[in-house]
């Protein structure tokens, strides 16, 4: 059974939903968490072209054909993300070009696993990279059917994306083929993440970032300079008020570096052991011996809850589906979701899709919080 829900406006005139079985445990949000791209960050301009590029280039230095980076467009972002699998864009990315090699002709397929198993033996990502670049298959994809098939294979995924991925393909794309790509290997360590963060810092703040050089050769700025903040000083301060102090975090699956390159100090008023960033996460994996900690396990949310303890309910903002399986796998209550839609391609379907999953609050953006939560606490 699908939950009611009380609409209301702000005195803005901005539509957003409350649960109403879920408003006595709104009344008690004494922290509030939130997400970074989409929620602190307006990122339409930047992931999904950073998305589009990056495909078409590997595909490209692998086949010798140029796909249409406008094939792998917003829309298409969306029906993957919805899967609750796809929080990570270079997990998202990995998907689009496994999947578009798989249209190629068992004989293209087979002449690829050769190059990847020479290309592999270079022991250096820009060794492997270089091979695959000089050696390109020259086999043409059907472009035409392919729009269709990357939109019905998003169908069969779940949660666990990439990995969903690697089942469904495992019999058709070749494990060389899918071990030059590196993933879910990070920056410097696989093809997918490095080129990338690299079409997507730029060339400059990619080596101030990461401390190595790129290896695909990106020119000028990249699109992250595209991004703006959201989230406004005056949000900050009435949510301090609200929760009776700084009580607020992040969780998020972007990298710190070039997070806080847009971010600056907009948010100093977040405590910094409450900033849980990719990276956290990927150190806790090595220390644990394990891997699956990034979203939707709830494992950034916890820890960058902790620092508040005790806590009575934490409120999570977040604006994918990743993000709302998270709160889930964390526990309801003590935790609460409030899904942002304004700041997302496809707002309208966002929304409806929030409040589909039963999310706590469904709102146009992060800056709509303080009025609302003052709102279910008058009431």
């Amino acid at each position: 059974m699908k939950p009611r829900y009380v609409e209301s406006q702000t005195t803005t005139g901005e539509t957003y939903y409350i649960r109403q079985d879920r408003l006595r445990d709104l009344t008690k949000v004494d922290v509030v968490v939130f997400d970074c791209d989409g929620v602190l960050l307006d990122v339409r301009e930047s992931y999904s072209r950073a998305v589009a590029r990056t495909t078409s280039a590997l595909v490209e230095t692998m086949t010798g054909y140029a796909v249409p980076e406008e094939l792998y467009d917003s829309r298409l972002n969306r029906v993957y993300k919805r899967t609750g699998g796809f929080n990570n864009d270079w997990a998202l990315t990995y998907a689009f070009i496994i999947r578009t090699l798989a249209e190629l002709p068992e004989g293209s397929l087979k002449r690829l696993r050769r190059v990847a198993v020479e290309a592999l033996k270079s022991g250096t990502l820009f060794g492997m990279f270089k091979h695959l670049r000089e050696n390109p298959i020259a086999s043409e994809i059907p472009v035409k059917t392919l729009y269709r098939g990357l939109t019905i294979f998003a169908e069969e995924l779940d949660s666990t994306g990439w990995e969903a991925v690697d089942r469904l393909l495992c019999n058709q794309v070749y494990p060389e083929i899918r071990d030059t790509l590196g993933y879910p290997g990070g920056v410097g360590e696989g093809l997918v993440a490095t080129v990338f963060e690299e079409i997507f810092s730029g060339a400059e703040l990619f080596e101030r970032s990461f401390g190595i050089e790129g290896i695909y050769g990106a020119e000028g700025s990249g699109f992250i300079e595209n991004e703006g903040v959201i989230i406004n000083d005056e949000t900050l301060r009435r949510l301090t008020e609200i929760l009776g102090g700084a009580r607020m975090g992040i969780s998020s699956g972007s990298l710190a570096a070039t997070a806080m390159h847009v971010l600056g100090e907009s948010i100093n008023e977040i405590k910094e052991d409450a900033r849980i960033w990719y990276e956290a996460v990927d150190e806790a994996q090595a220390i644990k011996g394990m891997v699956g900690l990034h979203k939707p396990h709830p494992f950034s949310l916890l820890k960058a809850s902790k620092p508040f303890k005790p806590y009575d309910r934490v409120l999570y903002v977040g604006d994918t589906m990743a993000d709302r399986l998270m709160v889930r796998n964390a526990g309801e209550p003590p935790f609460l979701f409030a899904g942002v839609h304004g700041n997302v391609h496809g707002s309208e379907e966002a929304r409806d899709d929030f409040m589909s999953c039963g999310s706590d609050i469904v709102a146009l953006s992060v800056n709509d919080l303080p009025e609302i939560l003052e709102n279910v606490r008058d009431n």
